[in-house]
């Protein structure tokens, strides 16, 4: 993996519409530190029309996917959750959100952003994250695709935020302010 800040979104390409993809894009905009960690398609062919599909929303907004896009083959399960571990903040992909994905980010510590949908394949993760103390839940979940985006940038920047965030003492976005 590379060196400086990861931001994994572990769901299935399949998961990514273009509103999501969107906001990460403008997410690996303003986050300019920040790699985004994607994972293969079990079909080969799948991944090359996900790259494609990746430039075509990131080239608009200056975002070189060689660069700034990390995309890994399956791989086993302790190897996906180093990866997770690894990771700064996992990213819930809007309208069908992570189920074993979002667990897995959750039980290595992984804070995972999530944007709840209309329908429960959308809130899936929301769920998760409101069993979870207010402070946790509270600064990850987002209420529109801006302040995803808004909490995404402030959370990658804040390293020792994060870490408060992993270990639930603190709020790191209010958006009360």
């Amino acid at each position: 993996l590379p060196a400086g800040t990861l931001a994994a979104c572990a769901q299935s390409p399949l998961k990514w519409q273009p509103r999501f993809t969107h906001a990460v894009g403008e997410i690996s905009k303003a986050s300019t530190q920040t790699t985004l960690v994607v994972f293969d398609s079990p079909a080969a062919s799948r991944s090359r029309v996900f790259d494609a599909y990746l430039r075509h929303h990131f080239a608009p907004l200056g975002i070189d996917v060689a660069n700034r896009v990390v995309r890994l083959p399956q791989r086993s399960r302790v190897d996906f959750l180093a990866v997770l571990a690894h990771s700064a903040l996992a990213l819930d992909s809007f309208g069908f959100s992570g189920g074993n994905t979002s667990l897995d980010a959750l039980s290595v510590g992984l804070p995972v952003l999530t944007l709840p949908g209309d329908f429960m394949r959308g809130r899936q993760t929301f769920a998760m994250l409101r069993s979870m103390p207010d402070n946790v839940s509270t600064s990850l979940i987002a209420s529109d695709a801006a302040d995803d985006v808004a909490r995404a940038v402030l959370l990658l920047a804040d390293d020792s935020g994060r870490v408060a965030l992993r270990d639930g003492r603190k709020v790191i976005f209010n958006p009360e302010y």
